[in-house]
């Protein structure tokens, strides 16, 4: 099967975004709401409104314009906007002129602010709802190709700023062959024997160690510091086997 580089791999920066407000389990006060990928990827696909204009008669109108995936890339990055641009006052260095006192507007300066929001880290993911409906191609066919992504690694910045922190990662690797024996006759075991073939290691510098799905998702330090996650096409042939 004859892919594009786009197909395999897609990039996309998206914008935190959290779910509404739910009411509690007893219908007490409202939980608060919370940032998911679902979320921030239907903000990224929402339709937008276009304004068009004639260049010879200048009148204008607006077209409505909706993204949607024609073909699922076989690896999907993730980039969490974490830094926003905001505008802040510039402190006056003249106490005998507090700042805008002189009839003048303050001096600002724009600066990157990290959004430190909570991101639910999730195992699977699902693009459904984002495909083109009318999707021609020669090599795939949409009625089988997987829309269903899984977890393979993350990347976390700590800090406050755009120009410096600290980076780390959490990353699902192959475990080291223990040359040990295998018995196929029983295909739970097997298939046990498959999932345990690989497992989750946390990078800090020169420090790794490993770690789980689960204790990764239930951390909030590690929530609120995602910024990169790498998900992977589901039962296909370049995943399977690698990492």
């Amino acid at each position: 099967m004859n892919r594009t580089k786009e197909e395999i791999y897609r990039h996309l920066s998206i914008d935190i975004v959290s779910e509404p407000s739910k009411e509690g389990v007893e219908g007490g006060d409202a939980l608060p709401p919370k940032a998911t990928l679902e979320a921030s990827l239907a903000r990224f696909f929402e339709p937008e409104v276009r304004e068009l204009k004639c260049e010879k008669c200048s009148e204008g109108t607006h077209a409505r314009q909706t993204l949607r995936i024609s073909s699922m890339p076989k690896y999907l990055l993730l980039h969490l906007k974490r830094f926003i641009v905001v505008e802040q006052p510039i402190p006056s260095t003249d106490e005998n002129c507090p700042q805008g006192s002189n009839g003048r507007s303050p001096q600002v300066e724009y600066v990157f602010q990290k959004n430190k929001a909570p991101v639910a880290i999730v195992k699977s993911l699902s693009l459904d709802a984002f495909r083109k409906e009318d999707v021609e191609s020669k090599d795939i066919d949409p009625s089988t190709e997987t829309s269903r992504y899984a977890i393979k690694s993350i990347v976390y910045h700590h800090g406050f700023r755009a120009s410096s922190g600290h980076y780390t990662a959490d990353a699902l690797r192959k475990k080291a062959d223990d040359g040990g024996s295998k018995n196929n006759d029983d295909d739970k075991m097997e298939d046990k024997e498959k999932a345990e073939k690989f497992e989750w290691v946390t990078f800090d510098d020169s420090n790794s160690g490993v770690t789980s799905f689960e204790t990764i998702a239930s951390r909030k330090v590690k929530q609120s510091n995602a910024y990169m996650m790498l998900y992977a096409m589901e039962d296909n042939e370049l995943t399977k086997d690698e990492i």
